[in-house]
């Protein structure tokens, strides 16, 4: 009996079905979209993570020029919906960060104030988030000048 490679298809096994290749076919747009989804979310908090440290930074340079006594100055940090100013407390400009157009920033009640020599402020929170509200990070300056981010 002589053996051959080839497999001649019967009646029932003709290839491959419209309703094979749409199960297929659903099934690697699904897996698409999941993973889609996943890198923006990814995305999104590694912008709102990048913003945070820079506020984190900001904050924490005015706290530091405060107490080295950096042009026998106070430092203070002003908070808009989209900007962070390092202001001298003569209120001379030294620095400015913008963020992302997809955070909103929620400014304490007032410009966080450095007290000279003992780094103290007037305290607030500091809170990031995405504007679709989905993720945000707080940065909260205790009275004592303790800088945290929750």
């Amino acid at each position: 009996m002589k053996y051959s490679a080839y497999v001649v298809p019967t009646r029932g096994q003709r290839g491959v079905t419209i309703l094979e290749l749409a199960i297929v076919v659903s099934l690697m747009l699904v897996a698409f979209f999941l993973t889609a989804v996943s890198i923006e979310y990814f995305r999104k908090n590694s912008i709102l993570s990048a913003a945070v440290e820079d506020v984190f930074t900001t904050v924490s340079s005015a706290q530091s020029k405060t107490v080295a006594g950096e042009n026998a100055r106070a430092y203070k940090v002003h908070f808009s919906s989209s900007q962070v100013q390092l202001l001298r407390d003569d209120n001379l400009l030294l620095g400015q960060t913008n963020v992302d157009r997809l955070l909103q920033i929620v400014p304490p009640a007032s410009d966080i104030t450095f007290t000279k020599v003992t780094g103290y402020s007037n305290g607030g929170t500091i809170v990031i988030r995405l504007k679709d509200l989905s993720n945000q990070k707080s940065i909260i300056v205790s009275q004592q000048g303790k800088i945290t981010i929750q």
